[in-house]
């Protein structure tokens, strides 16, 4: 993506919203008038049983919520099929944008011993995911 319209990460480029297209050149304005600049956020994996929860999650959000509002939708991924990434965007009627998280799964070394010794119970997927979500909360 162009000019902070869109990243490039392991060969795969995507808009952030609200921009769109190969070169993220259009804009997808919300369908109605916003008073606060927001997305809502989700992660996921490409699991049946993530995909489900996802997509009943999208549909509910619209229909309870996101209808009124129409936010954006951010799905950060570790990698999605096209197939997959069509499912989570046909799953409901919100502007659903994609965001690949870069080495997700990856542990730094200096992390390796002390995750491996303390979260050994957690998938790996899962230790990535909390360290994910700790970068916002304290930068």
């Amino acid at each position: 993506g162009g000019r902070g319209r869109g990243r490039c990460s392991e060969g795969l480029c995507e808009c952030l919203p609200p921009y769109r297209g190969e070169m993220c050149e259009f804009e997808d304005p919300p369908r109605v008038p916003q008073k606060v600049r927001a997305v809502i956020h989700y992660i996921t994996a490409e699991t049946e049983r993530d995909l489900v929860d996802l997509s009943r999650s999208l549909e509910s959000l619209w229909r309870q919520f996101n209808k009124a509002f129409d936010y954006p939708i951010v799905v950060f991924h570790e990698g999605l099929s096209a197939k997959a990434r069509r499912r989570i965007i046909e799953a409901s009627e919100n502007r659903v944008w994609l965001a690949l998280i870069p080495k997700f799964k990856e542990v730094p070394a200096e992390w390796a011993e002390p995750a491996e010794a303390m979260a050994q119970d957690f998938a790996v997927g899962y230790r990535a995911m909390t360290r994910w979500r700790s970068g916002p909360c304290f930068l």
